[in-house]
């Protein structure tokens, strides 16, 4: 008879299998983990044990061989040194033949001139240590080229003038298993002789400076092993760093007894097992039959056949997991049927199907899921909520009735409340709107209302004789082909949503920039026919990044959102509000009759919007209070086209800003200025590229312990033909910000290294020289490659060559960054951040930065020694950088008195005006490469 074990997962399968670990099993089990458990510790203690004797065995008989060796030739020098010289030639023979363990013998005098004795020539080896007259040392030298195995030579000190050089023959016969792993490690780890091409275990090294011996378990990928280690001391007699023996021997060869047990083992447990089988043959018969019905009825369903019931009548589980199936069965039934409903109704959305052959899919499929009496559906006229159109489908009746009726405002309060309703007829009656039901035959009814954004579109209904029938479906299942229904009859609806995907933002459901850009162009278009005015105002929380970054992007959200929702509140239908991206909202005021107006009704708007930041933003029971700044600009008084109306409100945000925030500002002729000066001034900048304007300047770095120039920072002027020399604080951001921050920052590397060339062909020695590398420049992949060809082409070593590096550079692009950096250490270039503390200073990603020093940035050292918040600043920033392994440079030294606290605080590597104002290059070199010397 055929058994199927799946009868573990009843109560009576579970009786019997248990009946079967008590009788036989447990105690079986029992008896043979403890008996196994405590053979295999005896046997591992034993093998331990004898692993560390063999070790210490082997150490001790191959210390004897050396001592052995030694004492040959000690014998064989004397002999040669009671010999005339002449005759050493005449008796080698005789003489080698006092040490016979050694395969060559060399005898050699202070000129280096060597007599072979024996074998192959000798020569004493580079590093070998000073010995006294009539003492040996033992050194181990590497193959030669071809051979295998290291040379074990012992060099004996005849007299003031000779050496005498033997290499020993093979002395690492020893009687240890075949299986056996063994390695003999000399001075500084290094591989003396070893049986097998495995590498010493890693262990050995770290435990044999703890002590001289020991055994531990290794495995390898192929096996397991007991390792034992004995440290051979050679220092005293053989002048050589201790070596070690190790030795390795295979675990399934010394724990090989236990398998007896084994075969006492398997056997009772097999006989268990069939005496207990043979003792519950009754009961299993008793379960196979309804698993056997269980088993074809799962095969039924895996077929999608749901109609055949599983007929156990057994009396226990099975019969209840019977019951079980069969109304799992029928519930599959029901969400096949339901999908394939969806499945159809998604179809006819897709291929714009009208609304009768929407009606017919319901009416045709959902009686096939659901056995209901009667079926309604009501669509809510768009033109007129009041008005709904009723269509209702009998069991008992052949064709389809339509009705159309009115909702009364409690009909649609009721229904906007989005709850399913089910209604018992025999105690309550109808909705008003569905009078129309009563002569239909139905005893319980249930109602389900389909809102869109919040509005009732639709209504679903099925009437039931029998509660049982109800009861039955799931009114999930049923909401959502009903929804789906709902959707297609309305398909507006997905154009929609598709709609507001693409012009609305999700976080605050505000129009977005696209929908900003479409208004804006639509009211300037307007403006133009109409000659009326547009206000743009471009607001910016202040400091919201510090929200992000101390609650969390989360609570940012939130915050965001409650902020939106005010200001929306606060202007109404006034103006558009849309958020075009993090914290920047704008607020577009259109067809103002005058200028004047426009000014005024913005000026109105803005002190609404910051009054509204007075009261507190409630989030998680926490108060939060911000403020906002709000730049304003007027179409076409300030601008002519819808790029520059937010280009110019964005700047009076900024200007905002810069005032103290927390209020407004308007575009104005000032303004227009600064706009007119910086793209003048970005002109110029292109113009000084071209006519090479741009200069570089040297400040020099001092050790102020000794006064000593340590090395030089590059600093680039802008040698205006009107303004006169610019600093970088005027140029540099308009650099960044028009991407000629490129060029520049490829003209200092290429001008500081033809600079270092030109020093070094005049003869100067040199110090490294720091070159700025700015944030923008590492968003190019190619960065480190154009430094190495600039490096190559100039001819200047690299090591010359510093790169200082901000932190936001690091913030901004960390992985990139990082592998740039990466190819310049690489290249040989030194690296510093500079201006530390002023940025993240994030501890992540400064243990991942190949950087070389630190350098504090002058705000901290303004106002020391007076304020001692800086100086512990400092003291953190040097400690940080001793434990990184970094240097520290402090730069804005203006006094004699801070250069001498920063000397005390460990930062002896100092740059300021107190050394040295920026130099030409012929007044660096005068200055300070003079002082050092030439070559």
């Amino acid at each position: 008879m055929k058994i199927d074990w799946n009868f573990f997962q009843s109560k009576v399968a579970r009786r019997v299998f248990l009946l079967f670990i008590l009788s036989a099993l447990i105690p079986v089990i029992f008896l043979a983990i403890f008996q196994i458990t405590q053979i295999s510790r005896q046997l591992n203690e034993t093998s331990q044990q004898h692993v560390r004797q063999s070790v210490k065995t082997i150490g001790m008989d191959l210390i004897g061989r050396l001592f052995h060796l030694e004492n040959q030739i000690s014998l064989l020098g004397k002999a040669i040194i009671a010999l005339p010289q002449d005759d050493y030639v005449t008796q080698s023979e005789q003489l080698s033949g006092l040490a016979p363990d050694f395969v060559s013998l060399t005898l050699m005098d202070k000129e280096k001139t060597s007599l072979v004795l024996k074998g192959k020539k000798l020569v004493l080896p580079m590093d070998m240590k000073a010995l006294s007259v009539g003492q040996t040392a033992i050194a181990v030298r590497p193959p030669q080229t071809g051979g295998s195995g290291s040379h074990v030579m012992m060099i004996h000190r005849l007299d003031p003038h000779r050496y005498l050089l033997g290499r020993v023959k093979n002395i690492w016969m020893f009687d240890i298993h075949s299986n056996a792993l063994f390695w003999v490690i000399g001075p500084k780890n290094q591989l003396i002789y070893t049986n097998t091409a495995s590498s010493v275990p890693e262990n050995v090294f770290s435990l044999k400076m703890k002590q001289d011996s020991d055994v531990f378990p290794w495995q390898t990928q192929q096996e397991e092993y007991f390792v034992g280690y004995w440290s051979l001391f050679l220092k005293q007699r053989l002048k050589s760093e201790n070596w070690t023996v190790v030795l390795a021997e295979p675990m399934a060869s010394v724990l090989s007894q236990a398998k007896s047990l084994y075969s006492i083992f398997i056997p009772t447990v097999l006989v268990a097992i069939f005496l207990t089988m043979f003792l519950t043959q009754a009961q299993i018969r008793r379960v196979l039959t309804p698993l056997e019905k269980l088993r074809k009825a799962t095969k039924r369903i895996a077929k999608r056949d749901f109609t055949t019931p599983v007929n156990v009548t057994s009396h226990d589980e099975f019969e209840e997991l019977g019951e079980a199936f069969n109304a799992m069965a029928s519930q599959l039934n029901r969400q096949f049927k339901t999908l394939s409903i969806l499945s159809m109704l998604d179809k006819s959305i897709l291929t714009n199907k009208d609304g009768e052959a929407i009606l017919n899919i319901i009416f045709d499929r959902l009686k096939e899921a659901v056995n209901y009496d009667v079926l309604v559906l009501g669509m809510i006229r768009h033109e007129d909520k009041t008005r709904i159109s009723l269509t209702i489908d009998d069991a008992d009746r052949l064709q389809i009735e339509i009705a159309e009726t009115e909702l009364s405002k409690q009909d649609l309060l009721l229904l906007q409340q989005n709850q399913d309703r089910a209604i018992d007829l025999k105690k309550d009656g109808l909705p008003d709107y569905l009078a129309s039901l009563t002569h239909h035959r139905m005893n319980y009814f249930i109602l389900f209302p389909i809102l869109h954004r919040g509005i009732p579109t639709a209504i679903m209904g099925m009437g039931f004789k029998e509660k049982e029938t109800l009861k039955e479906f799931n009114t999930n299942e049923l909401r959502d082909i009903f929804y789906r229904a709902s959707i297609a009859f309305t398909h507006a609806e997905w154009e929609e949503q598709l709609y507001r995907q693409a012009h609305y933002d999700d976080l605050t459901h505000l129009p977005n920039r696209l929908m900003l850009r479409d208004a804006m162009n639509d009211a300037l278009e307007r403006a133009v026919k109409e000659e009326t005015y547009c206000v743009l105002m471009f607001l910016d929380l202040d400091n919201f990044k510090d929200v992000n970054d101390t609650l969390g992007h989360s609570i940012g959200d939130r915050f965001l959102a409650l902020v939106a929702k005010r200001m929306h509140q606060q202007l109404g239908n006034q103006g558009l509000l849309a958020r075009i991206g993090g914290d920047e909202f704008t607020i577009l005021l259109s067809d103002i009759p005058s200028v004047h107006i426009a000014k005024k009704q913005a000026e109105e708007v803005a002190e609404r919007l910051l009054k509204a930041f007075d009261e507190p933003f409630l989030l998680e029971d926490m108060e939060y209070f911000a403020t906002a700044s709000i730049g304003i600009a007027i179409y076409p008084k300030d601008c002519k086209t819808s790029d520059e109306l937010l280009k110019y409100a964005d700047m009076s945000m900024y200007l905002a800003k810069a005032r103290g925030k927390n209020d407004y500002e308007f575009f104005s002729s000032e303004l227009e200025v600064e706009v007119i000066e910086r793209n003048e001034l970005l002109q110029e900048l292109h113009s000084a590229l071209q006519e090479k304007q741009f200069l570089i300047y040297y400040q020099p770095k001092i050790d102020s312990l000794n006064n000593t120039l340590i090395g030089a920072e590059a600093l680039i002027r802008w040698q205006h033909p009107t303004r006169g020399l610019l600093l970088p604080d005027l140029f540099l951001n308009l650099a960044e910000e028009s991407n000629l921050i490129f060029a520049i920052g490829d003209l200092v590397i290429k001008n500081t290294c033809q600079q270092l060339k030109d020093w070094q062909n005049e003869g100067y020695l040199i110090p490294p020289i720091a070159i700025n590398i700015a944030a923008r420049q590492f968003s190019q992949k190619d960065l480190s490659q154009r430094i190495a060809s600039v490096i190559k082409k100039s001819g200047v070593n690299p090591t010359f060559i510093e790169f200082e590096v901000t932190e936001s550079a690091f913030i901004e692009n960390f992985d990139e960054t990082v592998v740039i950096l990466n190819q310049l250490k690489e290249l040989g270039c030194k690296l510093t951040i500079d201006d530390f503390g002023t940025g993240y200073s994030s501890m992540h990603y400064l243990m991942k930065l190949p950087v070389d020093t630190m350098k504090i940035d002058r705000i901290f050292i303004h106002g020391i020694p007076q304020n001692e918040k800086n100086i512990s600043i400092i003291k953190a920033i040097k400690t940080l950088a001793l434990n990184l392994g970094m240097q520290v440079v402090a730069e804005g030294i203006e006094t004699k008195e801070q250069s001498d606290l920063l000397k005390d605080l460990g930062c002896e590597y100092q740059q300021g005006y107190y050394f040295s104002r920026p130099l030409s290059p012929d007044e660096f070199a005068r200055n300070y490469l003079k002082k050092i010397g030439k070559k």
